[in-house]
């Protein structure tokens, strides 16, 4: 009966025990619980990875926008880590031969993934040439039976009908619309545009392409190529616009106006460079959602394009609900952690994040916090048996004292 009574005493500790367990639980884990399946970036190894895999430029970027954001210095880690790959980078870029080679590849087929390259291809897109050439290659497949791009065919059509009407009143629309459109194919390229977006701006190209169907009509053209060649089908592609340039023109005109909303994207493009502009894009959900993109992008500054680019699709909200200084200070730790912001401060999440990585690995966070939710189950269950054992040791020794008692 006595150890009874001892063991009962126990049960007061044991309890405290699961209390404690209770509270590290809350403090350690359960006040940041919510980053557990968050992924948070670890710029050593992202910034290697996009260098690895040949991604110089994205590695560049990357690598340029984390040392500048607070905090991080390039002489400790990971700051120093970080900047040797910016250095690699950057000297794999400023070869000539590789320069050379991206630089002919835009212009030519528009499919470089570098700065200078976008800038070729996108140069030759502001011209007929690019216009032309990416029409006749669409017109060819066409013709061969094979699958078409309806989206580069369109807009390549928007483009001829928008150069035709440079000599029209409607000029200074016109030329703001064909540098949208320029943005636009470049964007489809580069993997920048939004499947909805695709699909409103193939709506709007439907009557520019049968316009232009009308006035050079393509099959001929493109028998034209198969008996003349390349050089044969350019020719007669141009006779047959020139001879119907009024009709273009007209048709550029009222393309201008339709496309008047996307005037905010030329102006980023020419205030803040191709890159953000085509970012601006990528972050857009739809044609609509344009100017509020761009809107951010001026907020951003120089750095637009690449905050833009590695911030997720949650950056956009994250600077008009907090601003761009909270969105920077935890944008080192990736697009996941940027988005907390939509419902939590960057102080909180900052916070949070640090305590979370200064606590322990997520596997082993994982294994932690599994240890002391059983401890503290399982101390809050032995504190019961113990007091419930208690209650019954007390009540058994009462009754075998009345049964001793003198009667």
């Amino acid at each position: 009966m006595a150890n009874i009574f001892k063991l009962s005493a126990l049960a007061g500790p044991v309890l405290t025990l699961a209390l404690g367990a209770a509270a590290v639980d809350w403090i350690v884990f359960e006040r940041v619980d919510y980053l557990a399946d968050v992924q948070i970036v670890n710029p050593i190894e992202y910034s290697q990875t996009l260098y690895a895999r040949g991604d110089y430029r994205t590695a560049e970027e990357y690598a340029r926008l984390f040392l500048s954001l607070p905090g991080v210095s390039a002489a400790q880690t990971p700051g120093r880590e970080v900047a040797e790959v910016l250095k690699r980078a950057e000297a794999v870029r400023a070869s000539p031969g590789y320069v050379a080679a991206e630089t002919m590849k835009g212009f030519f087929t528009g499919g470089s993934a570098e700065t200078y390259g976008e800038a070729a291809g996108f140069a030759s897109d502001l011209t007929a040439v690019g216009d032309v050439r990416d029409l006749l290659r669409e017109s060819a497949r066409w013709y061969a039976g094979e699958p078409v791009d309806a989206f580069t065919a369109g807009l390549s059509a928007l483009g001829i009908v928008l150069t035709a009407a440079a000599l029209t009143p409607e000029a200074p629309a016109a030329a703001t619309a064909k540098g949208a459109v320029s943005i636009l194919k470049t964007a489809k390229r580069a993997g920048k545009l939004p499947p909805r977006i695709e699909r409103e701006l193939v709506e709007a190209a439907a009557e520019p392409w049968a316009v232009i169907g009308r006035v050079a009509p393509l099959d001929a053209v493109v028998e034209a190529g198969g008996r003349g060649g390349a050089k044969a089908a350019w020719s007669s592609f141009l006779q047959e616009l020139d001879v119907g340039r009024t009709a273009l023109a007209a048709e550029g005109g009222r393309a201008a106006k339709k496309l008047e909303s996307l005037g905010g994207l030329t102006r980023c493009a020419a205030t803040q460079g191709l890159g953000a502009a085509l970012e601006v894009l990528n972050r857009s959900e739809n044609l609509a959602d344009i100017p509020r993109v761009v809107r951010t992008a001026e907020k951003l500054g120089g750095d637009a394009a690449a905050v833009l680019r590695f911030g997720g699709p949650g950056i956009v909200r994250a600077v008009e609900k907090r601003g761009v200084a909270e969105v920077m200070s935890v944008y080192r730790f990736g697009p996941e952690v940027v988005k907390l912001l939509d419902r939590l401060p960057a102080k909180t999440v900052l916070r949070d994040v640090r305590h979370f990585m200064a606590a322990t690995s997520r596997a082993s966070y994982r294994m932690m916090k599994r240890g002391v939710r059983i401890f503290e189950g399982a101390a809050a269950m032995l504190s019961s048996v113990l007091s419930v054992a208690g209650w019954a040791g007390r009540l058994a020794a009462r009754r075998v004292r009345r049964r001793t008692e003198p009667q």
